[in-house]
C-alpha cells in the first residue's frame, strides 16, 4: 500500500490480514518520504517506528514484524505522524484482522 501526498489528513481503509490464510503482512509505504521528517508510526498511543519511510504490519508469529498488540481479531488503527514544512499532519489507516 502506498500513500500519497493526497492522501495526508485522511483515512485509509480495506485492508485485511488473515491470522491463518495467505495474506499476513503489509507493508504501508509513505510516497515521497522525503518531504516529510519525521515520519511516525503509532498504534494505540505507542510509538511502533520513530521515523521510518514504511512500516510493516504482520500478523504471522513467524515474521520478524510480527507484533502480538494488533494480532487481535477485529479492526484496527494505525496512525500515521507527518511533519512537512513544520506543520504535523495525521494519516490514519484502519485494517482489520480476520482468522
Amino acid at each position: 500500500m502506498v500513500i500519497e501526498d493526497a492522501n495526508i489528513d485522511t483515512v485509509i481503509t480495506g485492508l485485511t490480514l488473515s491470522r491463518s490464510g495467505l495474506i499476513k503482512t503489509a507493508t504501508i509505504t509513505v510516497q515521497n518520504a522525503t518531504a516529510y521528517s519525521p515520519i511516525e508510526w503509532r498504534y494505540n498511543g505507542v510509538t511502533l517506528e520513530p521515523d521510518a519511510q514504511s512500516f510493516t504490519l504482520s500478523v504471522d508469529p513467524a515474521d520478524s514484524d510480527y507484533n502480538i498488540a494488533y494480532n487481535l481479531i477485529g479492526k484496527h488503527l494505525l496512525n500515521i505522524r507527518l511533519v512537512k514544512s513544520g506543520v504535523p499532519y495525521s494519516i490514519r489507516v484502519e485494517f482489520e484482522v480476520t482468522l
